[in-house]
């Protein structure tokens, strides 16, 4: 699907219309790779960077890429905006950047879902003993 800025004519034999300052409607994890060419220095004008990010973080799948050619100043600035994101990038003769979207989980919410799923198992097999609840510090 060709998705183009509003202003600009299609080039490919399927697409839409879009403004990237707004939502994209579609489901989040949708596309495994978006491609752009001078997208974001003309958008940095209108619209905030990290926003455009944040969607682009919504639709693309784990595993995804996005493959970006734009001037090399947005490019040296997209590259740690993209690491912050837990994306691996690699640059390319310093105007093209490939980014790749990891699969990642902040380890503390990690670690609390582990302890979560270990409660709920305490609490199944001592469901009827006080002492299995005491032993995990819940008072009945």
């Amino acid at each position: 699907m060709d998705v183009c800025r509003f202003h600009r004519m299609m080039t490919g034999l399927i697409g839409v219309y879009h403004d990237w300052c707004e939502p994209f409607n579609s489901y989040p994890r949708t596309f495994d790779v978006l491609h752009s060419r001078f997208l974001f220095s003309n958008l940095s004008q209108r619209c905030d960077i990290i926003d455009v990010f944040v969607e682009i973080d919504r639709l693309l799948r784990p595993g995804g890429t996005l493959l970006v050619r734009d001037t090399n100043d947005m490019v040296d600035m997209l590259g740690p905006i993209l690491k912050s994101m837990h994306w691996s990038t690699t640059l390319y003769d310093a105007d093209f950047l490939v980014a790749e979207k990891t699969f990642w989980r902040p380890a503390a919410v990690s670690e609390h879902i582990v302890l979560a799923a270990r409660m709920a198992h305490v609490i199944e097999v001592n469901e009827d003993e006080k002492s299995g609840i005491e032993a995990i510090g819940l008072s009945i």
